[in-house]
């Protein structure tokens, strides 16, 4: 089933292949949806608001109509859903060889292909979203500023350009992501600048003027009210470190949680940074990540999309999966196994209920708790002492911030005790075993 903006996003490629426009209202009156959606009718009302006189779709990007739509006309809903797939796969090719440049190949790979298979990359990979599309762009972007030679500098530059200046056409949201990522390859090949920027500036120039002309005709004018959602609130409408802390942290929507494989890479950035000849590209990474994650935080409806792990993470996941491979070959190096074993078993089981066993524990029916913890081990008791950043459902800050201390602090005992754990099974499995000759 499709859920959520999907069958928006889907009603628009319809539009596009059938009447070979995007006024969808009509799509809407002839449920043409009920191809793609199950249920009675479709929320309108959110997608679709009056502004200076004209109806405005609530998405009113090109990207995703544009290029989903050939995948949609071969194959409807199932078609999109595989396309993305192979984006994704793509993707996560592509972040295989920026991983070579941080860790050794076995490393690398290990840490891709598992991350790839589970919470949240292998949900996102056929969710219609623009966050999985500009993942595959992140990836795609950071391969070609770390992992390719000096020699296809022109070919380089103009991929880039070309990936960096479509990023906003899926969302304005990805703006900053894009200008980061590109100032980041701008510093990359600093020693032949010029090269660089006569190739990758006329794309981004041109793709930025067709975005700017698009929001034009959709709403008459060029207004700050006309670029930055409108129809909704600007930024601020709780604290702003309930979804900063939340996205990580919250019982239903955090990809700590979901996703505690993910926690390595905290520890992985740190060791990366103290590596003097990685130190000055993970500084990069480093701030492409923090800067999307603090404006998903800031967002007034930062509830990460709704979805656990959070939705709104995706685009800069590659980042994560760097780091975390940078832990892992750090834990492995010396011995230290069942720190990273354990949490990846638990990001295993996570990702088998969702798939397999209810696939409903992906959607947050129970606003503010663990759908996971409420229906599958009936562990209300448990549910109570989890941090809900939900912003209507937090309780008082001092309870919050007192409960993530205590999930810190039962986390870094945890792996403490696993330590010399790891020292002992190591010297039983290396202990010589007698031997008596016949």
């Amino acid at each position: 089933m499709t859920n959520g903006d999907e069958p928006h996003y889907l009603l628009q490629m319809h539009s596009l292949l059938v009447d070979h426009d995007l006024e969808v209202q009509n799509n809407y009156a002839n449920l043409d949806y009920r191809e793609f959606f199950v249920g009675e009718t479709l929320n309108v009302g959110a997608y679709l608001y009056r502004y200076h006189g004209r109806t405005i779709r609530h998405h009113f990007s090109l990207g995703m109509p544009l290029l989903l739509t050939p995948a949609y006309a071969l194959g409807g809903r199932v078609g999109v859903q595989l396309l993305l797939a192979l984006l994704t796969a793509g993707g996560m090719s592509c972040l295989l060889l920026v991983a070579r440049r941080f860790m050794p190949p076995s490393i690398a790979f290990a840490s891709v292909l598992l991350c790839a298979l589970l919470y949240p990359i292998v949900i996102y990979s056929h969710q219609i979203y623009p966050e999985t599309i500009v993942m595959a762009l992140v990836a795609f972007v950071l391969a070609q500023t770390l992992a390719v030679s000096e020699a296809r500098l022109r070919r380089r530059a103009v991929l880039v350009g070309v990936a960096v200046g479509v990023m906003p056409h899926f969302q304005n949201k990805f703006i900053l992501l894009s200008a980061l990522l590109f100032a980041f390859f701008l510093w990359s090949t600093r020693t032949d600048l010029k090269t660089a920027l006569r190739w990758s500036l006329p794309p981004i120039v041109l793709l930025a003027a067709g975005h700017l002309a698009w929001a034009y005709v959709i709403y008459g004018e060029l207004g700050r009210s006309a670029l930055i959602s409108p129809g909704y609130p600007l930024l601020v409408d709780a604290r702003i470190d309930d979804g900063v802390l939340g996205l990580w942290f919250d019982q239903e929507v955090g990809l700590g949680f979901y996703a505690p494989l993910y926690l390595m890479a905290l520890p992985g950035a740190i060791i990366l940074l103290r590596q003097p000849q990685r130190r000055a590209a993970t500084c990069w990474l480093v701030i492409i990540y923090t800067s999307f994650h603090l404006l998903s935080g800031a967002y007034y409806d930062w509830p990460a999309g709704l979805s656990p792990a959070p939705r709104y993470l995706i685009p800069v996941i590659p980042v994560l999966v760097i780091f975390v491979g940078a832990a892992l070959e750090w834990l492995l190096r010396r011995g230290q196994f069942l720190q990273p074993l354990l949490l990846t078993l638990i990001t295993v089981y996570f990702t088998y209920l969702i798939l397999f066993v209810q696939r409903a524990y992906m959607f947050p029916f129970y606003i503010g708790t663990n759908s996971i913890l409420r229906e599958h081990f009936r562990a209300n008791h448990l549910i109570i002492w989890l941090t809900t950043w939900l912003p209507s459902f937090l309780r008082a800050p001092e309870t919050a911030y007192v409960s993530l201390a205590i999930v810190g602090i039962i986390f870094l005992t945890g792996m403490a005790i696993l330590i010399p754990v790891n020292r002992l099974l190591i010297a039983a499995l290396n202990r010589p075993t007698d031997r008596t000759d016949a």
